[in-house]
């Protein structure tokens, strides 16, 4: 599986394990001050494009009814981010406009991105420009997240990497809260909990690509020791497919 699908599945783990987790994180990224009995509401994650397409941010989270949040997980930079992130406030706020008797107000959530590896030196902000037809332009500013500024440089993209990257993401955000009541640990355990599924799914799959691998080399009359030598099986497993 790849890095950044990787890291978007265990990302999304953490943010739906506990909506008393989600108060502690959102409170760290945005400098908010939300007590921890707040109504969490996940929002839906999916809306038509212009093309009539289905598209799907990562996060979209509501606190006390009122304040509304954008999370984005990304691997590395990518200069397309921003026009993403505003995209997606975009249909946010278009699918839950505010009509009044001559207005239409477009309300979008409060957006951050979460980066894996940082090492294209992303700013603390990224901006995107809007020109309108009077020629002002006004600025579409997202906050960004490194976790590569706070927990190393990533040097083996694998699964463990993800989840050592994720466990200190939790205890980077938490740091400042003394009232974690066990919180942080649970997070911890359900990442984890989730990395070794994902690693017995990897592992069934690598096993079932060897046993066709197998199923075509003997088809093709290729000598069993061979087989057994180049696919790692043993010899009773060979001979019985």
């Amino acid at each position: 599986m790849e890095t950044a699908h990787l890291f978007d599945l265990v990302f999304k783990k953490l943010i739906t394990s506990s909506p008393r987790g989600v108060i502690y994180l959102i409170n760290a990224l945005f400098n908010t001050t939300f007590p921890l009995d707040s109504p969490v509401e996940y929002l839906s994650t999916e809306h038509i494009g212009e093309d009539l397409g289905l598209r799907r941010s990562d996060t979209m989270i509501k606190i006390n009814n009122s304040h509304t949040y954008n999370l984005e997980a990304q691997t590395k930079k990518g200069r397309e981010m921003v026009v993403r992130v505003f995209e997606y406030g975009f249909m946010q706020a278009r699918d839950n406009q505010i009509l009044t008797k001559e207005k239409i107000r477009l309300a979008f959530p409060m957006p951050k991105i979460i980066y894996l590896d940082a090492r294209g030196k992303i700013p603390d902000t990224v901006t995107l420009e809007l020109k309108f037809p009077d020629d002002s332009i006004h600025e579409y500013k997202v906050g960004t997240f490194k976790i590569h500024d706070h927990a190393g440089i990533l040097e083996n993209k694998d699964i463990n990497a993800i989840q050592s990257l994720m466990e200190r993401l939790v205890r980077e955000l938490y740091a400042g809260y003394t009232e974690m009541e066990g919180v942080d640990t649970m997070l911890v355990t359900e990442i984890k909990t989730y990395a070794e599924e994902l690693e017995e799914k990897i592992a069934e799959r690598e096993w079932q690509n060897k046993l066709d691998s197998a199923r075509s080399l003997k088809a093709m009359d290729v000598p069993v020791d061979k087989i057994v030598k180049a696919l790692g099986l043993s010899l009773e497993v060979v001979e019985k497919l």
